[in-house]
């Protein structure tokens, strides 16, 4: 299930996504909000962990079955901008962020 177990906040927009990251509570203790099997959703922007799962990165991308694994995350990452763009849209007060 694709669920939001925390956010980050304060960053200008020109941030990048995984220096945004580094100050989460999830980054520096994933274990207090995630169980064993559970892991994160990243572009490839993301550090790789036991618990975060981004795509493949050159040279390793360009295999066949890494292609279409870096297809799928692809897809669960733009469902997520879709979720985040929805919440702004909802909640007027994070238009700016």
């Amino acid at each position: 299930n694709l669920c939001i177990i925390d956010f980050s906040y304060g960053h200008t927009g020109s941030t990048c996504d995984s220096s945004a990251w580094e100050g989460t509570q999830l980054k520096q203790d994933h274990e207090r909000y995630m169980e064993d099997g559970e892991f994160v959703w990243a572009d490839s922007a993301y550090p790789l962990q036991t618990w975060v799962i981004a795509p493949y990165k050159a040279p390793e991308k360009l295999s066949g079955q890494n292609m279409e694994f870096n297809n799928h995350v692809s897809m669960v990452c733009i469902c997520l901008e879709h979720t985040i763009g929805f919440l702004r849209g909802r909640f007027q007060a994070l238009k700016g962020l």
